[in-house]
């Protein structure tokens, strides 16, 4: 085999490396984001949904104090799963967002409560608490 032949089958490999490495670590999401899209509320907004389907709260929040939201029971919606999400900020401590996905449930006007406590401590007031206005259709 000529060196050149080497260094042409070298860059294929390589290339070829490369391509299923970008291939594999793609995210791969077979929904249709514009037909599936949940709706994000922030405080101060009402939330109108169907029966049946989720919905996320957006609430600024610091992991690294210890608090982070938590929903109060409601017979109308129920806590789905919650994620944080740090902020652009790369500072020690700086903090993000909470996302609180939700499923409404019942159908009916409400007001879904969610405090910013630590779990920790028991038994003491939150730090802060939003409530957000719900129409469940």
């Amino acid at each position: 085999m000529t060196t050149k032949r080497f260094i042409a089958l070298v860059l294929v490999v390589v290339v070829a490396a490369g391509l299923f490495v970008a291939f594999i670590t793609l995210p791969w999401d077979s929904s249709d984001s514009s037909r599936n899209s949940v709706p994000v509320y922030t405080p101060g907004q009402s939330i109108a949904v169907d029966q049946g389907n989720q919905f996320v709260i957006a609430l600024a929040a610091n992991r690294s104090t210890g608090y982070s939201w938590k929903a109060e029971t409601n017979d109308n919606v129920e806590q789905v799963k919650s994620r944080y999400e740090q902020g652009d900020s790369k500072l020690m401590g700086a903090g993000g967002t909470q996302f609180i996905t939700f499923k409404a449930t019942k159908r009916g006007s409400t007001t879904l409560q969610v405090d910013y406590a630590r779990s920790f401590e028991k038994g003491t007031e939150p730090a802060k608490t939003e409530s957000f206005p719900v129409r469940v259709g």
